[in-house]
C-alpha cells in the first residue's frame, strides 16, 4: 500500500504555478479559528448570523441554538438532517435526545 505524499507548502507553490491565474487555496474551519477565533469561531459566527436578516426571519432555526445551548452549527445541521431522514414524531423523539 503506498503512502500519500504530504507536500510542503514550497512544493505546492512549486506545483500550483503550472495552473497560472487559476491557482486557489482553501482553508478549513479548523485553519480559520486558529488563525483568528475572534471572527471564525462558532460563537462569532453565530453572533454574525444573529445580525442577518435572514437568520431573524427563520425564528425556529434560531430557537435551536438556544434550545441546544450551542453555538455549534455543525450540530444543528446534523439534527436537522437528521430529523429529515425520520417522520414528525421519530423527528420530535431525536430532536428530544439531542438536548
Amino acid at each position: 500500500m503506498s503512502k500519500l505524499k504530504i507536500h510542503t507548502f514550497d512544493e505546492v507553490l512549486k506545483i500550483s504555478k503550472k495552473l497560472g491565474d487559476k491557482r486557489k487555496l482553501l482553508l478549513g474551519n479548523g485553519f480559520s479559528c486558529a488563525w483568528n477565533k475572534d471572527i471564525f469561531s462558532y460563537g462569532a459566527l453565530l453572533d454574525k448570523a444573529r445580525e442577518s436578516k435572514e437568520f431573524k426571519e427563520e425564528a425556529e432555526i434560531a430557537a435551536m441554538f438556544t434550545e441546544f445551548d450551542t453555538k455549534d452549527f455543525e450540530r444543528i445541521i446534523k439534527v436537522l438532517k437528521d430529523g429529515s431522514n425520520n417522520n414528525w414524531g421519530q423527528s420530535l423523539q431525536l430532536f428530544n435526545c439531542y438536548k
